[in-house]
């Protein structure tokens, strides 16, 4: 068996004016039987009810359908397929720089390592982290949950995380949503103990008898 690439949302689970109606990491990974299962995109609340919908910032890319425009000064996930299945992954520092033969793209934030160097950050914060790292040939992901205030700590810097994801062997890396909305689980495990958050994008690996990811 193989993992197979699966993401939220789909076009179907966003309403016609762009509202999301948000899904918590955990309970996507048991919905899909996940192996692995992180949240991706930043998103803006919409309406004022006590269950408000949501709406992405930045680009979602969904089985080669663009459902939410990139925003140039943010970074990109994205995933393309060959022939054979094979799935590769590129960082694109600039959202709007995504080809249209991606399979899937996931928009964050900031690209914070670039060709092998840790990108600086004028600003230092620390916070509950998700951050993504692709090997230099594009075949290997990495991906990095650190907690933050829910665990009694202060949680790490872009920095702090370029540099875990460089020593791993990561050539390139982004930060995806953090703070509350930062989640992960593995093998139906939850990483993240408490506070859970209803985001509006997750992608997430299962398993497949025919899709291969070196």
């Amino acid at each position: 068996k193989k993992l197979q690439l699966t993401a939220y949302p789909s076009e179907a689970e966003i309403d016609p004016d762009g509202t999301i109606q948000g899904i918590t990491v955990r309970k996507y990974a048991k919905k899909t039987k996940a192996i692995v299962a992180v949240n991706a995109s930043p998103f803006n609340y919409t309406g004022l009810s006590i269950f408000p919908g949501r709406r992405l910032v930045g680009l979602h890319v969904y089985q080669g359908q663009r459902l939410s425009p990139p925003i140039k000064k943010y970074a990109a996930l994205a995933f393309f397929e060959d022939f054979e299945g094979n799935y590769k992954a590129s960082i694109f520092s600039d959202q709007t720089l995504v080809p249209s033969q991606a399979l899937h793209a996931f928009g964050g934030f900031y690209t914070i390592l670039k060709q092998g160097e840790i990108i600086d950050f004028p600003a230092l914060s620390f916070d509950s982290r998700l951050a993504a790292g692709v090997s230099k040939d594009g075949t290997t992901l990495y991906l990095l949950f650190t907690p933050g205030i829910f665990f009694g700590t202060a949680g790490l810097s872009f920095e702090e995380c370029a540099v875990i994801l460089s020593k791993v062997g990561a050539w390139e890396a982004l930060q995806f949503d953090g703070g509350s909305s930062a989640e992960m689980t593995i093998e139906g495990k939850n990483i993240k103990k408490t506070g859970f958050r209803r985001v509006a994008n997750i992608f997430a690996f299962t398993l497949s008898n025919d899709t291969n990811f070196n």
